[in-house]
């Protein structure tokens, strides 16, 4: 929303299919997004919804055929993935893997979470950016 009300993006693209509980609600990762941005001021024409992902790799894959659809892939200049601070660079690596070269891809890392829970992901994400660079994925970034 930051970015929105700023001018530095004409729209968000809350993505992810996965269903948590939310305040006893079961609702999806982007569902969830979109309310948040809809509570700060983000007026629905500017929201592309991505419903359907379950993995990062989906997030980019399902992202790409909304930005065809929605906004036809040729006319985007660029575009920021936001996420958090420890999963912003794999989303960023993925991101140029899979949509066009003629793509910039940039990124803005969100507010991180407490400690404990950061070791944690970092934890996972670390072995994830490792197993992206070796396979030629993603580029060998120090990381």
């Amino acid at each position: 929303a930051e970015l929105y009300h700023a001018g530095r993006v004409p729209y968000l693209m809350p993505t992810g299919g996965v269903e948590r509980d939310r305040d006893g609600e079961m609702i999806s990762e982007a569902r969830y997004l979109e309310r948040l941005l809809r509570n700060r001021g983000v007026p629905e024409e500017a929201i592309l919804l991505e419903n359907e992902a379950r993995t990062t790799k989906e997030n980019m894959i399902f992202c790409t055929l909304q930005i065809q659809r929605r906004l036809k892939i040729e006319r985007v200049k660029r575009v920021c993935i936001v996420s958090s601070d420890w999963h912003v660079k794999r989303s960023m690596g993925l991101a140029r893997l899979l949509l066009p070269r003629t793509i910039a891809v940039s990124g803005y890392a969100a507010h991180g979470r407490d400690a404990a829970m950061r070791a944690h992901y970092i934890d996972r994400e670390l072995p994830l950016l490792k197993k992206l660079a070796n396979d030629g994925l993603i580029a060998d970034i120090d990381y």
